[in-house]
C-alpha cells in the first residue's frame, strides 16, 4: 500500500423496497456473501486480477469494518441529532448487507467490461422507519482506493460490475451476463431510483500530494458527479478555480463556455470542524481528514473510533449528516412514486393509508435539529447543494394533486352513495304505500264500485303522494297542472259559447 491508495469511496444509493419480492433475511445475505468472499485473485475470463486493497481490507477484517461503519454513524447520530418532538417515532437502523469485489473495466463506450482491476467492498443497508413506512439507503463502500480508480468507479457507479458469492458472470436462459450491482439489488428486493451520491475521503498527505504543482486541479475532478460522455471517448471534466467562484469545462483538453451550477468549498473558517475540510458538487462530496498528527492514510484510522477523543470517528461524523439529508430525498422519492401509482391505478383505501404516511413522515422534514452549529451548518449546506428543497416542493405538489384527486373521487363516491340511499328510500316508500296502491288497483281492475275508507289509509296516502313527488320531476308536475288548467279553461270557454 502506498500513499496513492488512501481514498475511501462511499456511494449512497436511495432505494425503494420491492413489495412483490420475497427477500432473504439481511443476515442470511451477508453471511452467504461473506462465506464465499475470498482474497484470492479474481478470475475474469482467462485473466486473474489481484485485489488492489487486499493488504488492509481483507476477509479477516472487512466484516468488522462494516460493523464499525454502522456503529459509528449511529453513535454520532445519537450524539448530535435531536428531535423537536420528544416522542418521535423516527428510527434508523444500519446493518451489514453484502461483501465482494468490484471490478473496474475500461472506459470505452462500445466495448464494455474489459476488466482493468478490482477492489474489495462491503455494503451496508440503512433503514429509516416512521410508523409503518420504511425508507432505505444502500451504502457501497470501497476502502483504500487510489485517485484514478476512484474517479473511474464513480463514472461506472450506475453499472458496477461485481464479484458476489464467488461469481462475476451468471448464466440466465443459457446466456452469460455480467453481475451488475443495481440488478443484483433488485433481485434482493431493493430498486434504486437512479440517484447515486458519491462521497470520497482522504487524508491530508494525499490532499497535498494531488493539489501541489501541475496536478493542482486533480481534486476537483472527483467532484464532477454530473460528468457526462459525448460521442467520442473523452469525458467532460468540470473543475473549480482557486477562488471557487468560477468554473471551467474542458473538453478534450480545451476550455469551453458553458453554464453550470457553482461548486463551493465550505468550513474554511469553522473551528469546530477544523479536523476536516469539505468540498462539494451536486452529487459528489470530497472530505480531507486532517485532525491532529495521527496518521489517517488508511480506512481503519479514518473509520475506527479515536480513544483519545471520546470515540470520535472522522468519516462517521461526516456521514451521519449526509445520511439524514439523503433519507429526506429517499422519503420524497418513495412517496412520490406511490402518488404516481395511485393516480394511474386509484385505490381509495390505499390513498387513505398514504395520507397517514404523509402525516407520519412530516417530522422528518420539519423537526430535525442538530445539537451543534457545525453539524446544522453542514446539513443546511447539503440541503441546498443537493437541491432537497426542490425535491420536497415537487413531492408537496404531487401530494396536493393527490389530495385534490381524492376529494373529487370522494365527492363522486358520495354522490353515488346518495343515489343508492335515495333508491333505497324510494323502495321503502313504495313498500310502505303498497296497501293503498293495492286498494286502488281493485277499483280499477276488479270492478269494485266502492272503496272502504279507513284511518289506516291516511299514512299510505301521504306516502303515495311522496312516491309521485319522487318519481315525477317538479317541472313535469307543473306542466301537467298547467295542461290541466288549460284544458279546463278551454272546456269552460266552449261551454260558455254554446250557452
Amino acid at each position: 500500500m502506498s500513499l496513492d491508495d488512501n481514498f475511501d469511496l462511499v456511494l449512497a444509493i436511495p432505494c425503494d423496497t420491492v413489495k412483490t419480492k420475497k427477500t432473504k433475511s439481511i443476515e442470511s445475505i451477508a453471511s452467504t456473501s461473506l462465506a464465499k468472499f475470498s482474497d484470492s485473485p479474481v478470475k475474469c475470463g482467462d485473466t486473474e486480477f489481484k485485489i488492489k486493497n487486499v493488504l488492509y481490507d481483507n476477509k479477516a477484517n472487512i466484516e468488522a469494518y462494516s460493523k464499525i461503519f454502522c456503529e459509528q454513524i449511529k453513535e454520532h447520530g445519537d450524539y448530535e441529532l435531536i428531535f423537536s418532538d420528544e416522542n418521535s417515532t423516527i428510527k434508523t437502523v444500519r446493518t451489514p448487507l453484502l461483501f465482494g469485489q468490484v471490478i473496474l473495466y475500461e472506459d470505452e463506450k462500445n466495448d464494455k467490461f474489459n476488466p482493468l482491476c478490482c477492489y474489495n467492498f462491503f455494503c451496508v443497508l440503512g433503514e429509516l422507519t416512521v410508523e409503518d413506512d420504511v425508507f432505505s439507503i444502500i451504502y457501497f463502500v470501497v476502502p483504500d482506493i487510489n485517485y484514478q480508480d476512484s474517479t473511474l468507479l464513480m463514472d461506472q457507479s450506475h453499472e458496477l460490475w461485481c464479484n458476489i458469492d464467488g461469481q462475476c458472470i451468471s448464466s440466465i436462459n443459457n446466456e452469460n451476463h455480467h453481475i451488475i450491482f443495481t440488478d443484483y439489488l433488485s433481485r434482493l428486493g431493493y430498486k434504486y431510483f437512479g440517484k447515486i451520491y458519491s462521497i470520497a475521503f482522504s487524508d491530508l498527505n494525499q490532499y497535498k500530494k494531488i493539489t501541489n504543482g501541475k496536478s493542482s486541479k486533480k481534486i476537483f475532478n472527483i467532484l464532477a458527479g454530473e460528468v457526462y460522455k459525448n460521442d467520442d471517448k473523452f469525458s467532460h471534466q468540470i473543475t473549480l478555480s482557486e477562488n471557487t467562484n468560477e468554473y471551467i469545462l474542458s473538453k478534450n483538453g480545451k476550455k469551453e463556455d458553458i453554464v453550470l451550477s457553482k461548486k463551493e468549498k465550505f468550513f474554511d473558517d469553522y473551528n469546530m470542524y477544523s479536523s476536516y475540510g469539505a468540498y462539494a458538487s451536486i452529487y459528489a462530496y470530497y472530505y480531507v481528514i486532517k485532525e491532529g498528527n495521527r496518521k489517517k492514510d488508511i480506512f481503519h484510522d479514518r473509520i475506527a473510533p479515536d480513544e483519545t477523543d471520546e470515540g470520535f470517528s472522522s468519516e462517521a461524523n461526516i456521514l451521519f449528516v449526509l445520511e439524514t439529508e439523503i433519507l429526506k430525498i429517499t422519503a420524497c422519492l418513495v412517496l412520490s412514486k406511490r402518488i404516481n401509482e395511485q393516480i394511474k391505478n386509484p385505490n381509495m383505501k390505499e390513498i387513505q393509508k398514504m395520507f397517514g404516511s404523509f402525516i407520519n413522515t412530516r417530522p422528518l422534514f420539519e423537526k430535525l435539529n442538530y445539537r451543534y452549529l457545525g453539524a446544522q451548518k453542514e446539513a443546511d449546506f447539503i440541503y441546498n447543494q443537493f437541491r432537497i428543497g426542490d425535491i420536497i416542493a415537487d413531492y408537496d405538489r404531487k401530494r396536493e394533486l393527490l389530495r385534490n384527486y381524492s376529494e373529487v373521487t370522494n365527492s363522486i363516491t358520495a354522490n353515488k352513495n346518495s343515489k343508492i340511499i335515495q333508491f333505497i328510500g324510494m323502495l321503502f316508500t313504495f313498500t310502505s304505500g303498497f296497501s293503498v296502491l293495492s286498494r286502488i288497483s281493485h277499483l280499477l281492475f276488479d270492478n269494485e264500485k266502492t272503496l272502504a275508507w279507513s284511518i289506516e289509509f291516511i299514512l299510505p296516502i301521504i306516502v303515495f303522494v311522496i312516491i309521485i313527488g319522487i318519481f315525477i320531476p317538479k317541472k313535469n308536475i307543473k306542466k301537467m297542472l298547467s295542461a290541466r288548467r288549460q284544458t279546463y279553461t278551454n272546456f269552460t270557454a266552449g261551454k260558455t259559447a254554446k250557452e
